[in-house]
């Protein structure tokens, strides 16, 4: 049943109205990485092309995707962190890439998020490092400062990131982490390009797999299956010699 809400969540999401035919949306890049145990390093990353990736975008790449991973590590996870980053170009073709800018709106959950979904925890928007920028370094550190550095004052080349922190995941137990780019979605990370009077915004939540805990400990003083057999057994063998013993000695 999780699982096929997630499907009708997807669908709904991929069925968004597009507010401007002009606009079109190129992914220069859409990444993924997981930090825990204090490392600075990932611990495990994730492009459009892993197999851990859904897509539901439409032809105009708006609408919603996926990232999904269980943790087979053999032990639960505490403090993890799941970092996206994204770096699109709108109307590239019409009038460059380095024409945007970038704002923080706010980490309210996208309209057709379910019940319980877990917004982002931390941000960035800065231009992606092949010029100026640190979005991508602190993406593979796992860190993000929540600062803009592309302003609409100094517009460029724009990318964001968005992180979760999730306090526990147990052994077994998927996270399931769903991007969204929408034209009418006004929450999230707001990308803009002025020349096209056209707002991309970049939002996303999370979901946790259902997790039913570890088996529970046999009831404390019943005897292990090979215990009772032993035990039962040695007290027949006591009981045969007892009888034994009176007959034998009835007849002396």
């Amino acid at each position: 049943m999780f699982i096929s809400r997630l499907g009708v969540v997807l669908g709904l999401l991929a069925c968004q109205s597009i507010a401007s035919a002009a606009a079109i949306i190129q992914l220069q890049s859409l990444e993924a990485y997981i930090h825990y145990g204090g490392s600075s390093v990932p611990k495990a990353s994730f492009t459009s092309a892993s197999p851990e990736y859904t897509s539901a975008l439409d032809a105009e790449n708006l609408g919603s995707f996926s990232f999904t991973w269980t943790n087979l590590t053999g032990s639960d996870i505490s403090n993890l962190r799941f970092t996206l980053f994204l770096d699109p170009d709108i109307d590239r073709d019409n009038n460059s890439f380095f024409n945007e800018y970038g704002d923080y709106l706010s980490n309210a959950l996208p309209v057709l998020a379910p019940v319980g979904a877990l917004p982002f925890s931390s941000w960035e928007i800065d231009e992606p490092e092949y010029v100026f920028g640190n979005i991508y370094t602190h993406t593979l550190t796992g860190a993000l400062d929540e600062t803009i550095g592309v302003p609409s004052s100094a517009p460029d080349d724009v990318s964001a990131a968005l992180q979760f922190l999730i306090q526990t995941l147990h052994q077994g137990q998927s996270l399931y982490v769903f991007g969204t780019l929408s034209l009418t979605d006004a929450a999230g990370l707001q990308l803009v390009d002025p020349d096209s009077n056209v707002a991309l915004y970049f939002n996303a939540y999370a979901q946790l797999g259902p997790y039913t805990g570890p088996p529970p400990p046999p009831p404390s003083g019943v005897p292990e299956p090979g215990t009772a057999v032993l035990f039962v057994s040695g007290l027949a063998l006591c009981l045969s010699r007892r009888i034994w013993t009176s007959v034998r000695s009835g007849r002396q």
